[in-house]
């Protein structure tokens, strides 16, 4: 069942910033930036066996962000999060778009 989106609407001054903008980082952030005798540690998006992101951290599969969790990532207002979660194609960024 599709979730029904959420009601925007825009920012009535001009030169607003909208504070709590979500902003999402490359997926190889950590890899390029981190020290490198740190860098083995550091985190991943990872692809499952199932063609679906999840998160490594210090080489272990997270429990808690599998089945496809980071493409969802940056998916603010999307209103079928879960078949998003699902879609084997869909990659997490910095745009939150599929790459």
């Amino acid at each position: 069942m599709v979730k029904p989106m959420h009601t925007t609407h825009e920012i009535a001054y001009d030169g607003a910033i909208d504070a709590d903008g979500h902003v999402i980082e490359p997926p190889d952030l950590w890899e390029r930036y981190i020290d490198p005798e740190y860098r083995d540690r550091a985190l991943r998006i990872v692809t499952d066996e199932n063609g679906l992101e999840e998160l490594e951290i210090d080489g272990e599969r997270s429990t808690m962000s599998r089945n496809g969790f980071p493409s969802t990532l940056g998916a603010m207002g999307e209103p079928d999060l879960r078949s998003m979660q699902l879609d084997s194609t869909r990659r997490s960024g910095c745009s939150g778009r599929p790459s």
